[in-house]
């Protein structure tokens, strides 16, 4: 009982969740979310120079390829060498962590009244801002799409467990009340209703059968 009153809770618990993320002031969340522009670099293979970047990450990346960074870097190094270890990143892993921090500062999003239509803005150093935003787009709504799919399917599941338990109690109470009815010998009124249907049913059997014994002896009569 306390484990199907948990799964009740944790349903309805999750549903809200998704419903509060249905509204139009959380879409800019939605569309910005890691996994969704992650997935925009890589398919359109955008690299670090291909996206915006705000003024003062600008000026740092600047910082860091000049003859000067780099050198001051390289002597840093030596004289404090970091510490090696499997979990650091790649340089390729650090220019697409750059790319997407970025990619994700340069899209806003502005809901239209209390419609569920928005209007996006990606600001972009290239002529490639079109094909970004319309991949951004597919790439989100196959996301949108695929949480829908996700959720029906965990309310399904959900309700199908608490209809396979609430049957199994059906059944399992109107066995102990007709055990019950057996040991004392009790006759429900409902019974009654079914003995009248049965008596109905009888009656009209026999209202047809006699109609056809008339029939006949009239076609009989008939005949003679």
């Amino acid at each position: 009982e306390k484990e199907e009153y948990t799964l009740k809770d944790q349903f309805y618990g999750e549903w809200n969740i998704f419903r509060k993320a249905e509204e139009a002031k959380t879409e800019a969340e939605l569309i910005k979310l890691g996994p969704v522009v992650k997935e925009v670099v890589k398919n359109l293979g955008l690299k670090y120079d291909d996206v915006y970047h705000p003024l003062m990450r600008h000026i740092t990346d600047m910082w860091s390829r000049s003859w000067i960074g780099r050198n001051y870097k390289r002597v840093k190094n030596f004289f404090f060498p970091p510490r090696k270890n499997p979990f650091n990143p790649t340089p390729e892993e650090i220019e697409l962590a750059k790319t997407v921090f970025d990619f994700q500062k340069s899209i806003s999003v502005r809901s239209i009244g209390n419609s569920n239509v928005a209007e996006v803005n990606v600001l972009c150093p290239t002529m490639r801002v079109a094909e970004i935003v319309n991949e951004l787009a597919d790439v989100y709504l196959k996301y949108r799409r695929q949480q829908h799919e996700e959720e029906a399917m965990s309310a399904a599941n959900i309700l199908n467990t608490q209809v396979k338990r609430a049957q199994e109690k059906l059944e399992k109470t109107e066995k102990e009340l007709q055990d019950y009815a057996v040991k004392h010998d009790i006759k429900f009124e409902f019974e009654k209703e079914h003995g009248d249907v049965k008596i109905l049913v009888n009656k009209e059997v026999e209202l047809l059968s006699t109609k056809a014994a008339i029939e006949e002896v009239e076609a009989q009569l008939a005949e003679i």
